[in-house]
């Protein structure tokens, strides 16, 4: 089947890691690989409390949040944070349609875009440290998962707003069985670190997702690839603030990690 491509264009794309001496990002090999995005995020994740265990081992957990953000950062080579910077500026500094899509392309941050990136990471740096230790494990690798699964899910029922990019082909390709199989492999990553309850956090980023595509669909006509990219920060800091509500209203348990 077309969609069920190899997920190592997924990995190339959304990560810094490379297994090709040429990276595999062609549209059309991305676009194939969409149904992996959350298999990608579920690696980050791994990778993110595998920085928070070592650093707890060195320093408290005040000191290591900022690096576990860092980490983050570095994975992911920014490229969803220049989606933040880009969809702030263009969304809230354009007068009109036209304008906004104009801003969006301008390679300088204004600053919203400044803004909307520093609150990002505070926050995400905050949400780290507010973290029980309990879901320590389930809140670093459902963030990345959840986010990337719910983005092609909301790729596929918004429209692209430009009338060529490297995006569309993405949002045409993920309509139909890569944003079944994104979103499903998301639901069961919550099912299976946070049992039924986590169901809840998916539910709850599902809500922020569309709240944000119906915003930008009156903005620009539906969503392009820095909104895209802007949508993984806002759900992953949506996930983890959640669960972190969560649990310390004592409504979600941790199934496979309980930090001991």
């Amino acid at each position: 089947m077309r969609w069920l491509g190899s997920p190592l264009p997924a990995l190339e794309f959304l990560t810094t890691l490379r297994l090709h001496q040429v990276p595999v990002r062609g549209a059309d090999e991305v676009a194939r690989s969409l149904w992996a995005f959350p298999l990608v995020g579920a690696l980050i994740g791994l990778a993110l409390f595998g920085i928070e265990r070592g650093g707890r081992e060195l320093a408290p957990e005040a000191a290591v949040a900022p690096f576990v953000v860092l980490g983050w950062i570095v994975l992911t080579g920014g490229l969803h944070l220049d989606g933040v910077a880009d969809s702030a500026d263009g969304l809230f500094g354009g007068r009109d349609r036209a304008q906004r899509l104009s801003i969006m392309h301008d390679v300088q941050s204004g600053s919203w875009g400044v803004i909307a990136v520093v609150m990002v990471l505070l926050t995400k740096v905050g949400l780290v440290i507010a973290l029980a230790e309990e879901g320590r494990f389930a809140a670093l690798l459902l963030a990345p998962v959840v986010a990337r699964g719910l983005v092609v899910g909301a790729m596929a029922a918004t429209p692209y707003a430009r009338e060529s990019g490297y995006g569309k082909a993405l949002h045409a390709s993920a309509r139909g069985a890569a944003a079944v199989v994104a979103v499903a492999i998301a639901l069961a990553g919550a099912g299976v670190l946070l049992d039924a309850e986590g169901l809840v956090v998916v539910v709850w980023g599902v809500a922020v997702v569309a709240a944000l595509a119906a915003y930008a669909r009156r903005q620009v006509g539906g969503l392009t690839g820095d909104i895209d990219g802007a949508l993984i920060e806002v759900l992953e800091v949506a996930t983890l603030l959640a669960i972190v509500v969560g649990l310390e209203q004592d409504w979600l348990g941790p199934l496979l990690w309980n930090g001991g």
